[in-house]
């Protein structure tokens, strides 16, 4: 596989549990990683900095990937032209690379990813002056879980899907609890005319987040409704939304339970960090300020694995939050007051 410490990379989705995958996903690889959740947000990233490949949504609120692909191609100067733009969508069907191509995509990645097909794309796009080979960890296995059970959910898969660890995969249960809470509010009502092409936009990103949490069954009937909502099937939607919902309720619920009595374990346990996790922190605070994101992925997973009580869990997890949308000052900040409090 490829290493490319010096390779600037740019992930656009609207789904943070999404953002927050992939960017683990490219851990490996030691490439400079940002995230943002817009179009609008990747035209102003593109225009200020340089990308070497640029990983884009196709379905998004407010500007979908297609129009700020066509627009960033629109922009004067070889490097907006030749810019390696990958569509990242869940519509994994036959002739879709063509169709990306054809809209001035450079290439095309199915979600869930396939590491695989990641590897092959970052390999093809990566400039040959910032691309290293290392081999790849023949001891490396993904790991299988027992222990962890949640009704209609494949755990197993969900952790091959979500970058091989349970500690990652728990980090997007939360997340993809905490979007699905916004958008069962959203989808409380059947659509009308003007809302059909938002309420589209909402399921496909269910579609792609449940799959890659192993919610599987969930995740067939979010395509179900994504493809009623682009044929305007409006008996299909009112008949099925209500019970879609209803289980995306107990979906996130249940979830909810398991991540909260692992909680409640740990406060059992004692509540109090061990000694071990203090140069931890220290770690995490100064790979903050150098913003190297191989060293602040892997101690942010070291602390993760640490017992700890729910304030300091609650603060960890906000940091996560701020790493992940490249918030570094705010993330320092937060990191400080907790490293003082733990002086």
């Amino acid at each position: 596989m490829i290493y490319a410490p010096n390779a600037k990379v740019l992930i656009v989705d609207d789904v943070e549990s999404n953002l927050f995958v992939v960017k683990k996903l490219m851990t490996p690889y030691g490439m400079k990683v940002e995230t943002v959740t817009s179009g609008i947000e990747a035209i102003e990233k593109i225009k200020g900095g340089t990308y070497d490949i640029v990983f884009m949504d196709h379905m998004m609120p407010e500007m979908d990937g297609i129009e700020a692909v066509e627009i960033i191609r629109a922009v004067e100067g070889e490097h907006f032209k030749n810019l390696p733009i990958v569509a990242l969508t869940a519509n994994a069907l036959s002739g879709k690379r063509e169709m990306f191509i054809e809209k001035g995509f450079s290439d095309f990645l199915a979600k869930p990813i396939d590491v695989v097909k990641l590897d092959e794309i970052l390999a093809k796009w990566i400039p040959n002056e910032k691309k290293k080979y290392r081999a790849v960890n023949p001891d490396y296995q993904i790991e299988k879980v027992t222990g962890l059970v949640i009704p209609g959910v494949d755990v197993n898969k969900g952790i091959s899907m979500t970058g091989g660890t349970e500690a990652l995969y728990r980090q997007v249960l939360a997340i993809f609890c905490k979007d699905s809470q916004e958008r069962i509010t959203l989808l409380q009502k059947t659509p009308h005319k003007d809302s059909l092409e938002l309420f589209t936009i909402h399921v496909h990103s269910l579609k792609s987040a449940s799959a890659a949490i192993g919610a599987i069954d969930f995740s067939a009937e979010s395509a179900a409704l994504e493809v009623a909502g682009k044929n305007a099937d409006f008996d299909y939607i009112e008949k099925k939304l209500p019970d879609f919902v209803k289980k995306l309720s107990e979906l996130t619920k249940n979830i909810r339970h398991v991540l909260e009595s692992d909680n409640g374990e740990e406060a059992a346990g004692g509540g109090a960090l061990e000694s071990v996790s203090i140069p931890l922190f220290h770690r995490l605070k100064t790979a903050l300020h150098s913003k190297k994101m191989e060293e602040i992925n892997h101690v942010l997973d070291e602390l993760i694995n640490q017992q700890m009580d729910a304030r300091t869990k609650e603060i960890l997890e906000k940091i996560s939050d701020e790493i992940l949308m490249a918030e570094y000052d705010n993330a320092i900040i937060t990191m400080e007051t907790l490293v003082k409090t733990k002086d």
